[in-house]
């Protein structure tokens, strides 16, 4: 038989014994990596089996295979850790992530540093094995390998951050200790000079590359993203390509991490990808990464399990004896930075603290795994290394990993336990109860209208696992007012995420607009986890404030008239707040309908309190927009009310096609026709800020008189300005540079002489007053809404005054007329 095709059944074998004997490690508790172990030793000693030639030759040539591969540590390291790191990096919350960064990086890089140190110093001194080849062994056994410990997680249930930190740090210490692996086999083979200093700028250089790398290649992959549209075969293609694509241009050709790079590019496809994905396409993502995880970190463990008794060709006593000092050195070195380094971050204000019990688990939790391994069989593999000394590296390796596997892994679970880790925080206790009281009801109601359903009595039993649900709810607790404030708000801000990716889903937001409306849900979710409800509070009143680029369009059209980004940024501004609007209010029915009966009625006042409040800042925001451009904001939302009967047209077909009224052939043809009918909405309307110069001048009263040669003259004096809302547009006691005149809108003028504002509005003027008395600015001018201005600086205003004498008369009485009133009350 050909030798790839035996090869691809010994494979498929293998997979096959591994998905029967997924039932038995969970049913018997048995960690799966620990079993997926077990079955690879099994398959590498029976191949050489004597008996295993008596057996059918396709079974015996399959046996043969799989204990022999032939499979070489790059294979492992190219073919499977892309897909591995992918994956994991895929289902992490990177919120969640970002809260325990700076403790996640202390495990991921400098316990990888500690370990290596550890163990090589301790090696050395207590074995006579040089120094290089200990401190190889270090980095070998540096990298974690997080699956058999999260699966334990996921059986028994773990505090989420637990969860993260032990995550985190297996993303990014397999980079740490493979770079630190590189630097030491080339100072083996002679290969390396610079010395410590230069070793250690190389691996800081390959993490910043790694990190650059995989965010500017994940961008670009969400943008082809958007170009395949609705294909979600292709969405997810793209995903897998990215992922082996930047690994091996990143480790190869580029000479930065290419485990960095994979890393960070799920990160940011996390992160980001519900907003540019279709919704079938974030489903399916899910799906196929969840089966090429279980794929590949199933093949990854049994085939690199297939090797161990190649690796371990000349036990010797002395090797458990080295084991044993290698597994205390690694626990000591692992305990030093989680006990002595991490403390200092809390210190410091630069992390939150690890409880004791989470350290704990963390350190009986480092398990080796194929990685390890891998790293062990490249030693093996280099010619530049001397035999006894990469044996050396192997024995050693793989009995860490096996001690690992078979002593830590069982043992985690009773630790767990021991520590009351499995169990619900007080608050989450207390949800239960209510999760489980509710739902009794709820239960029982429907069970009354069943009753009648089938002609049964009211005196008819319950079953009985409504009475322990009723039994379950017990006497009814309650949080405390902050904490059940705090517990609302994030399940508010959860929800408004939900509501904003349905709409996504269902085609009535746009990608242009989700990815901001997703941010700021993001924001309100952080606020009421750190901040509570001030917090929550503060950051939606943030919201309605101009964004960064919007001021930065802002300025760029003040300063140098390019209207463009303006349009752009304000058109979108509206849009956002159109579906914040929309997503509030079913916020308001979701708080009464849920949060209400979980949390408590003061709860529920409380956060509809804190909802009408945002929701009065959107109005507010969206009417000073609809009184300038109100032709627009009409535009916006005939659009979106068009995609939204679009989807109920598009449910309806379904619906009739699912009940077969109509035929494939017919359903084909409406979903085409309402296709074309949704790319029509799809582009945002273009806004016309209404900024022509002359039509501007022609406004203004004071030069309704002027000819066209007239106004073509005036618009090289005066420059179109726009102000929003609550700008300040004049500092009082500022030198004056400028006067305005108002085209649209109107302007609050405030005085320290006068009691009150003053209001001007379309047709006026201001600030004329220190241009013509050379006078400080006496008035503290911000604008109400959006308004047109036009700008006359200070240099250009004789020009003005020479050039229309009826201008100047008007403008220089109503400057007296002012100044005169000022007088009068300072005199009185």
């Amino acid at each position: 038989m050909d030798a790839s095709v035996t090869l691809i059944l010994s494979v498929v074998l293998l997979l096959g014994i591994c998905c029967l004997a997924l039932p038995l490690a969970t049913r018997f508790s048995i960690p799966y990596s620990a079993l997926l172990v077990s079955i690879g030793i099994a398959a590498g000693f029976a191949a050489d089996l004597p008996g295993a030639a008596a057996l059918p030759a396709p079974l015996a040539q399959a046996m043969h295979a799989a204990g022999s591969s032939g499979l070489d540590s790059h294979a492992f390291l190219f073919v499977f850790l892309p897909s591995l790191l992918f994956a994991a990096g895929l289902s992490v919350d990177v919120r969640r992530l970002m809260d325990d960064v700076a403790p996640v990086l202390i495990m991921a890089i400098v316990a990888v540093v500690v370990c290596t140190l550890v163990v090589g110093l301790w090696l050395s001194t207590a074995f006579a094995v040089p120094l290089t080849v200990a401190l190889l062994l270090g980095s070998v056994i540096a990298t974690t390998d997080p699956a058999a410990v999260v699966a334990i997680f996921r059986d028994i249930g773990v505090p989420r951050r637990l969860q993260i930190l032990v995550e985190g740090e297996s993303l990014f210490n397999d980079a740490a200790a493979i770079a630190l692996f590189t630097l030491l086999v080339a100072s083996i083979a002679g290969q390396q000079t610079g010395g410590a200093l230069a070793g250690l700028g190389a691996i800081l250089a390959k993490f910043a590359g790694g990190l650059l790398l995989g965010y500017v290649a994940a961008r670009l992959c969400c943008s082809l993203m958007r170009w395949v549209g609705e294909h979600a075969v292709a969405e997810v293609t793209l995903t897998l390509c990215l992922a082996y694509a930047i690994y091996i241009v990143g480790d190869i050709y580029l000479h930065v991490s290419g485990v960095v790079a994979t890393v960070t590019a799920a990160l940011v496809i996390g992160s980001t990808g519900r907003s540019h994905l279709s919704a079938e396409g974030w489903e399916r993502l899910q799906t196929v990464w969840h089966q090429i995880e279980f794929l590949a970190s199933t093949l990854i463990f049994v085939l690199a399990a297939t090797m161990i008794p190649r690796l371990l060709p000349d036990l010797r006593a002395e090797h458990a004896a080295m084991l044993a000092v290698v597994v205390l050195a690694t626990l000591l070195a692992r305990a030093a930075v989680l006990f002595g380094l991490m403390p200092l971050l809390s210190a410091t204000r630069l992390g939150q603290d690890v409880s004791l019990s989470h350290k704990a688990v963390i350190l009986w939790g480092g398990m080796r795994g194929a990685v390890t391994l891998a790293l062990a069989l490249s030693v093996v593999e280099n010619p530049a290394i001397p035999r006894a000394q990469a044996d050396l590296v192997a024995v050693l390796a793989t009995g860490l990993v096996l001690f690992t596997l078979f002593v830590n892994a069982p043992s985690l679970q009773p630790l767990i336990r021991l520590l009351r880790l499995d169990r619900l925080s007080p608050v989450e206790a207390v949800l239960r109860e209510r999760s489980i009281a509710l739902a009794g009801d709820s239960v029982r109601k429907h069970l009354a209208v069943m009753r009648r359903h089938f002609g049964l009595d009211e005196q008819a039993a319950e079953p009985s696992a409504t009475n322990a649900m009723a039994g379950a709810g017990g006497e009814r607790k309650i949080l405390a007012p902050a904490d059940a404030r705090t517990v609302g708000l994030i399940t508010l801000a959860a929800q408004e995420e939900e509501l904003l990716l349905q709409g996504f889903g269902e085609r009535t937001i746009s990608r242009s607009i989700i990815g901001p409306c997703l941010a700021q849900a993001g924001r309100l979710h952080d606020a009421a986890k750190t901040g509570g409800l001030d917090a929550w509070l503060s950051v939606a009143d943030a919201a309605l404030q101009p964004p960064a680029a919007f001021r930065a369009a802002h300025l760029l059209y003040n300063r140098f008239g390019i209207a463009r980004p303006l349009a752009q940024l304000l058109g979108q501004r509206f849009e956002h707040m159109l579906i914040t609007r929309t997503v509030l209010q079913r916020l308001h029915a979701f708080t009464r309908r849920s949060i209400g009966p979980m949390l408590g009625d003061d709860t529920e006042a409380a956060i509809a309190a804190a909802l009408d409040t945002r929701l009065a800042g959107v109005d507010t925001a969206m009417r000073a927009f609809e009184v300038q451009y109100p032709d627009y904001a009409h535009a916006l939302r005939s659009d979106y009310l068009g995609r939204a009967a679009l989807r109920l047209e598009e449910a309806e077909y379904q619906q009739k096609r699912a009940d077969g009224l109509i035929s494939p052939e017919v359903y084909r043809s409406l979903v085409e026709h309402l296709r074309r009918r949704r790319l029509a909405l799809i582009r945002r309307p273009v806004l016309d800020l209404g900024l022509q110069v002359t039509g501007m001048i022609a406004s203004v009263p004071l030069f309704a008189g002027l000819s066209r040669p007239q106004l073509q003259a005036m618009a090289h004096l005066l420059r179109p300005r726009l102000a929003v809302p609550g700008e300040q547009i004049i500092r009082k006691g500022d030198r004056g540079d400028a006067m305005y005149f108002i085209t649209t809108g109107s302007v609050e003028i405030s005085n320290s002489i006068f009691d009150g504002q003053v209001v001007r509005k379309a047709g006026g003027f201001f600030g004329e007053i220190a241009l013509l008395y050379n006078t400080p600015r006496t008035a503290e001018v911000h604008a109400s809404g959006y308004c047109h201005l036009l700008e006359l600086r200070a240099r250009d205003l004789q020009r003005l005054l020479r050039q229309h004498p009826e201008a100047r008369e008007e403008i220089e009485r109503a400057a007296r007329q002012r100044m005169n009133r000022e007088a009068q009350v300072v005199d009185a």
